[in-house]
């Protein structure tokens, strides 16, 4: 997936929604086995002078290994995370604990890795059938 930021106004919000396919390198991890499904819908504005704000709501299907029976099981997960954008190298090396802050000095922001880091930082350590 990914952000054009040209498209996002300077007041408002761009939104924009894909089923995105994660790349091979994504699957087969000690997370899941493989991503069934993954429906992603972004809601993009600008924040403060610098920064591009992106709202995440992934719905997501995954194939997940028990690690205890050895068997394979698929789960739904629902993942709503905020991550900001900069250009601004001080600002991306910000201590604020409080936001992701990512650099990115293009005008096209491919999505993909970050896509995949919110599921795999926001799955449980444990999880149920």
């Amino acid at each position: 997936m990914k952000l054009d930021i040209r498209k996002i106004p300077v007041s408002g919000t761009y939104t924009q929604e894909e089923n995105v396919v994660l790349k091979d390198e994504f699957n087969s991890n000690d997370f899941f086995n493989k991503c069934n499904s993954c429906n992603v819908k972004i809601c993009a504005s600008s924040c403060y002078e610098r920064m591009i704000r992106v709202d995440f709501d992934i719905s997501t299907n995954l194939n997940i290994l028990d690690k205890e029976s050895g068997n394979t099981f698929n789960k739904d997960f629902r993942i709503k995370d905020t991550v900001y954008y900069t250009e601004d190298e001080e600002l991306a090396d910000s201590d604020d604990i409080d936001k992701i802050i990512i650099l990115n000095k293009n005008m096209i922001i491919d999505l993909d890795l970050d896509i995949y880091s919110l599921i795999v930082c926001n799955m449980p350590l444990n999880i149920d059938k």
